[in-house]
């Protein structure tokens, strides 16, 4: 695949993540035995190589180590993601398992690099992978590619798990991008704007097929706890105007139509909804 161009562009991404400093799970609100589904279903075994490709602050890698750990097993974890800022705070993260005496047993290597770049790993050399709420990050044309490379890093028989916020309705997953793309202007992630591409789950599935995986089928599905109040200082640094400014366009985006079902709640400085996310996962 052709190697995008790291330009400006991706300077100011990298800014963005540099101001941005969330916990995801956090904002959205996800429960510690959705993590321990997912960890469960990898199957993992003594000698797995594992990837945490787009891994920003390593949520996924700090839930495989817990497990290895507890059921001692040996394993190598690979934290992939293109944003410094992400992958510094990832020795935090898992600052627990860095001791110099489980790194025999539990070794971490850290990549600064794109998963849109086929020769960051070796081909067939992983086990496992997951990509969690990293592939909505990049723009459209690019994410394919990304999946493909996931796809050729695995070695026969791997796992590829895709987590991120994937609707099965078309006006669902129009609307969170709409008010996800307004929230990210007012909060001055230019490049969120221009980059980010929201997908259908029917969209994730065409990707982890094209690739070649076999098996693929949605592995979990739960819902996102959209609440508009959380991003207050997360996002838009304490600014009471800009989060006014920022429900108000979300008061005039929600259909009528729409409203039961997401169960939309208007509490004046915060508006709440209920939103789809899944994993998808598919066997080399």
């Amino acid at each position: 695949m052709v190697m995008p161009q790291m330009n400006a562009k991706s300077k100011t991404i990298q800014d963005g993540y540099k101001i941005r400093n969330v916990r995801y799970e956090e904002i959205h609100n996800v429960p510690q035995d959705f993590f321990d589904t997912i960890v469960k279903g990898l199957s993992i075994k003594n000698g797995d190589n594992i990837g945490d490709l787009m891994s920003g602050y390593g949520a996924i890698s700090r839930e495989v180590l817990k497990y290895a750990e507890k059921n001692k097993k040996r394993i190598e974890l690979w934290l992939l993601d293109n944003h410094l800022e992400q992958l510094d705070r990832s020795h935090e993260e898992l600052a627990h398992w860095e001791h110099p005496s489980n790194l025999q047993q539990l070794k971490i290597h850290r990549i600064h690099s794109d998963a849109r770049f086929s020769n960051v790993l070796k081909e067939n050399s992983l086990d496992h992978a997951v990509m969690k709420m990293g592939l909505h990050e990049i723009p459209q044309c690019d994410q394919q590619g990304a999946v493909d490379n996931a796809y050729n890093w695995l070695k026969n028989g791997g796992t590829l798990m895709i987590w991120d916020r994937m609707a099965r309705k078309k006006e669902d997953q129009e609307l969170f991008s709409k008010i996800i793309s307004e929230k990210d202007r007012l909060a001055g992630f230019d490049s969120f704007v221009k980059n980010r591409y929201f997908f259908r789950l029917d969209e994730g599935i065409e990707y982890m097929k094209k690739s070649g995986f076999k098996e693929v089928k949605v592995f979990k599905e739960i819902y996102l706890n959209f609440t508009s109040k959380v991003r207050l200082h997360t996002e838009f640094g304490g600014n009471e105007n800009t989060l006014k400014s920022w429900n108000e366009f979300i008061r005039a985006s929600v259909p009528e139509a729409m409203k039961k079902r997401l169960k939309y709640q208007d509490n004046g400085d915060d508006i709440k909804m209920v939103f789809a996310k899944a994993i998808i996962c598919g066997k080399k």
